[in-house]
Order: C-alpha cells, then sequence, then structure tokens
C-alpha cells in the first residue's frame, strides 16, 4: 500500500527497506515491538554485546581505538540493555 501510493507522488523505495504490516521492526539497531511496548536489541547484537564485555574483563591494557569502538557500539543502544547484563 505505501509504496504504491509513493510511487504515484513520485517516491522510491527500496524492496529491502520496505517491511510490514508488522508489530516488530528493526530501526537504527534496535528492534521496536509495538504490541509489548518494548525496545530491546536484536540476538546478533546482543550477542556482539556479551562477547565484547566479555574480552574488556579479560583486559588490563588496550590501544586508544577500543574504547571509542565499543563507545559507539553502546552509546545509541545502553538505554535498551537489560540491567543483569551489564552487571
Amino acid at each position: 500500500m505505501v509504496p504504491h501510493s509513493g510511487t504515484q507522488l513520485g517516491l522510491q523505495f527500496q524492496p529491502t527497506k520496505v517491511e510490514g504490516p508488522s508489530t516488530k521492526l528493526e530501526f537504527l539497531g534496535l528492534e521496536l515491538d509495538s504490541k509489548a511496548m518494548e525496545v530491546r536489541l536484536p540476538p546478533e547484537k546482543l550477542e556482539y554485546l556479551l562477547e565484547l564485555l566479555s574480552s574488556w574483563n579479560s583486559t588490563s591494557i588496550c590501544t586508544k581505538s577500543q574504547p571509542r569502538g565499543a563507545h559507539r557500539f553502546l552509546a545509541v543502544r545502553i538505554p535498551v540493555i537489560p540491567l543483569h547484563v551489564l552487571s
């Protein structure tokens, strides 16, 4: 429906970006669930985070760029990470 209406207005849609109808949607690397009213990390990103934290737990030194990479990953996602993952 939306792509057809958009085409009439002169808009173009990438087929890989069109989704729906659905109550779950991935946006900016977060999974939005309108039915459960939740925002969460997709499983593959949560797994990556756990691996990242595990590697940091066993490290005593790092390069200058390593904390920047971790910060970039966490900056947007920290509000939706379950607290038990971080403890």
